[in-house]
């Protein structure tokens, strides 16, 4: 008679079973852990690039966006759920013949990563981007760098200034050594080589010194050439040096000498034809009279109010007044000579009258 609990099965069969199970539970296991650290890395990624100051993008080979950032989707003006899985192309035809969709087919073409910038054109903004391809798409990165583009053409078009200017540019140490002379700077600067045997006079150098030391603006002129320059000296005490620029104003100074010539003259033949000149400002009734005016009109100007009004009323006999006026008011509608006036004057001091 036996005795006990009879096996039943295949033992190896068992434990092969139990083996398959065991891996399949592992490989299910291992599945959900490489999901979960998948989701767990896209959303760091997503994270990064959602704090990111420049737009991303992701297209897959098609070119079907798979993801776009924030800040993406306000450079192109289109949220991010209008975009997630369009198509590039179908939303942007025009950009496909542009210098950025070319280069995104030779990224894709070549695994080879682009960095470029360049006009956008249907968007009239200049845009900077970064085009890594892999097997999955491409990931873009880009800019809009606009404002950048601009400050840097103002800064080339100020670099030019002083090789266009017509007038001596010049950067100076502050012991008077040239460190930059434009062309207009030439002529004057071989002059001074031949007449001092240096590059600039030793009263330039001084002034030059003067300006650097006190770090303010000097204004020095200049002759050269029979024209005469108002010359500029403006420290930059951080960079060490002083810019020195020339202004033209012969033409001016011309000027000027020739109406002091022509006020000498005036002067000269109202003392000799005992006339006396009485120049009024319509704008605020300020007024100069001619040197002479004491000894033509026989009292002394210093008397008289700072206002031309006042002194009419003061000096002008009541009844010329109008007539006075009318002349004054038809000079300045017609800007030219009017018909002479006689009409009275009284000495505040005498009560005489005088006929002017």
């Amino acid at each position: 008679m036996k005795t006990g609990r009879q096996a039943t099965g295949n033992p190896s069969k068992k434990l092969k079973e139990n083996s398959k199970l065991d891996r399949s539970a592992a490989k299910s296991q291992g599945s959900r852990a490489r999901k979960k650290r998948q989701r767990t890395s896209d959303i760091q990624f997503a994270n990064i690039v959602e704090k990111m100051q420049e737009g991303f993008a992701a297209l897959d080979r098609q070119m079907n966006y798979v993801y776009i950032n924030q800040r993406g989707s306000e450079l192109l003006k289109r949220k991010p759920e209008d975009l997630i899985g369009k198509n590039h192309w179908e939303e942007y035809p025009q950009a496909k013949n542009t210098s950025f969709g070319k280069a995104y087919l030779r990224a894709l073409e070549s695994q080879t990563p682009i960095a470029m910038e360049d006009y956008y054109a249907p968007m009239k903004i200049w845009l900077e981007k970064r085009i890594y391809p892999s097997e999955d798409g491409l990931s873009i990165f880009f800019d809009d760098v606009t404002e950048r583009k601009r400050i840097e053409d103002e800064i080339r078009n100020v670099s030019r200034l002083p090789t266009e200017n017509p007038n001596p540019v010049m950067r100076l140490t502050s012991d008077g050594k040239v460190l930059f002379a434009n062309d207009s700077s030439v002529s004057l600067l071989k002059f001074w080589e031949q007449q001092n045997d240096q590059s600039i006079p030793e009263e330039l150098r001084n002034r030059v010194a003067e300006a650097f030391a006190s770090g303010s603006r000097k204004q020095i002129e200049i002759e050269h050439n029979e024209r005469i320059f108002s010359c500029a000296l403006v420290p930059i005490l951080e960079a060490g040096y002083v810019n020195f620029y020339g202004n033209d104003i012969t033409e001016y100074k011309r000027a000027e000498e020739k109406l002091r010539e022509s006020e000498e003259h005036l002067r000269l033949a109202s003392q000799a034809a005992k006339a006396c000149t009485w120049e009024l400002n319509i704008l605020d009734q300020s007024y100069k009279l001619g040197d002479n005016f004491a000894e033509v009109i026989g009292f002394s100007a210093d008397i008289l109010p700072k206002n031309s009004t006042a002194v009419s009323n003061m000096i002008n006999v009541s009844e010329d007044l109008p007539a006075i006026r009318e002349i004054l008011i038809q000079a300045v509608q017609t800007r030219s000579e009017v018909p002479p006036l006689q009409y009275r004057v009284v000495n505040p001091e005498t009560e005489e009258i005088v006929w002017l």
